[in-house]
């Protein structure tokens, strides 16, 4: 949570003594206040490069990334958005050295929420997904045209259900 001062017409960022007055809150009759090594740590942006090969880039609280970020992998693969004890949560978006992306929301490093997804032959899915797939609603826009609107269970379309639309393009 970061605060914005608006002086004659400039924004700024406030020092780490108002930075430490934002975090504080009121809980009934205590105060809780995060340490000045906390908030210090909280706030640090750092470059972070892996054994693995792997890079960071971003904002760290502890040893974990934590508010905004970017993950290059060894592989080509490249995450970029909002963090929590390192992992991928929020907003966020991902993409494959395929070139295929997602882009939407994120829990607990996996795809989770609402999203879009766009593959490398150009297809689209924008929906629901849960655990890294499609689940519930969601409309999908095949590369050869055909597009599918209706209810997903496990990243399969549920044309059982009989709520649907699907039309084939000749």
């Amino acid at each position: 949570m970061r605060q914005e001062v608006v002086q004659e017409g400039r924004s700024k960022t406030p020092d780490a003594a108002a930075e430490r007055e934002i975090y504080r809150v009121k809980a009934g009759n205590r105060r809780v206040t995060p340490s000045e090594e906390e908030s210090e740590v909280s706030s640090r942006r750092v470059e972070k490069r892996l054994p693995s090969g792997d890079v960071y880039m971003g904002s760290f609280s502890g040893n974990a990334p934590s508010g905004s970020g970017k993950y290059l992998w060894r592989d080509g693969c490249m995450y970029e958005g909002e963090w929590k004890k390192g992992k991928a949560c929020g907003k966020g978006k991902f993409s494959w050295p395929s070139g295929a992306t997602y882009e939407g929301e994120f829990k607990s490093g996996r795809m989770e929420g609402f999203g879009t997804f766009t593959g490398s032959e150009g297809e689209t899915y924008c929906g629901s997904w849960s655990s890294d797939r499609k689940q519930g609603y969601g409309q999908k826009r095949y590369a050869n045209g055909d597009f599918y609107e209706g209810l997903w269970k496990r990243n399969v379309q549920d044309v059982y259900k009989r709520q649907y639309i699907y039309i084939y393009i000749n």
